[in-house]
């Protein structure tokens, strides 16, 4: 499974990019969020994990951008922020994201958390309703590229 981590810490992206590889995952982490939607259309993950504060773009426009489209509304994003204030939490789940965890996590809290996500959605395109949907011209027209 593909795990597209954005994280403007390079250390921080490095230490969780290891963790998930170690337990089998394709991680592939960027510092830059402004390459957020050109990386989903190149590397297509099954989950995301975004920081909130990043310079230039941050994490919740990110997080709205995304779920604009049709086809990302089945990706499980899990947000990954120091900014722990309730209101901060309650906007990434409002905009769309489907966990909240608080920096620092504790790896096993992180596992589990993309554990679940990645079960959920295995059930979700199982049960997902075949039905004819339009096709779009090119994966930018509905990642924004």
């Amino acid at each position: 499974m593909r795990i597209l981590l954005v994280e403007d810490n390079v250390n921080n992206c490095l230490l969780i990019r290891d963790y998930l590889g170690n337990f089998g995952y394709d991680v592939c982490g960027i510092s830059d969020s402004r390459a957020f939607f050109t990386m989903m259309a190149a590397f297509q993950p099954d989950l995301v994990i975004m920081d909130l504060k990043m310079p230039h773009v941050d994490g919740f426009t990110l997080l709205a951008q995304l779920r604009e489209g049709w086809t990302a509304t089945m990706l499980p994003v899990i947000v990954l922020s120091a900014l722990t204030f309730r209101k901060h939490q309650e906007r990434s789940l409002r905009l769309g994201a489907n966990r909240f965890l608080c920096k620092p996590v504790e790896p096993s809290v992180l596992l589990s958390a993309v554990q679940e996500e990645l079960d959920q959605l295995y059930f979700r395109r199982r049960n997902w309703p075949r039905m004819n949907y339009p096709i779009a011209a090119s994966v930018g027209e509905f990642y924004r590229v």
